[in-house]
């Protein structure tokens, strides 16, 4: 099993790997309101929302839950954009 900061660093990854979607439309000269950064939260829940429904379908079919994780790892990274974008309000 990974340790805390294994998975704290995948998930790190996931974030930089995620970033190049706005990346390239500044590149491109896209204007604000098209970058991911500028979505409401209701829209990287929902998004997240959807990646779980798929980690869900694949965790039933197999034994090997490793592709069931890959989108639990893309969802959990959708909601750490949320928090980044839209506030991290502290317990």
């Amino acid at each position: 099993m990974p340790s805390f900061d294994e998975v704290v660093e995948a998930l790190r990854e996931e974030f930089e790997y995620s970033q190049r979607w706005d990346k390239d439309r500044e590149q491109n000269g896209a204007p604000e309101h098209r970058m991911d950064r500028n979505k409401p939260v209701e829209c990287w829940i929902r998004w997240a929302e959807c990646e779980l429904n798929m980690a869900i379908q694949k965790s039933y079919g197999d034994n090997d839950k490793t592709a069931a994780l890959h989108n639990v790892r893309k969802a959990t990274n959708l909601l750490i954009n949320a928090m980044i974008h839209q506030g991290c309000p502290k317990r």
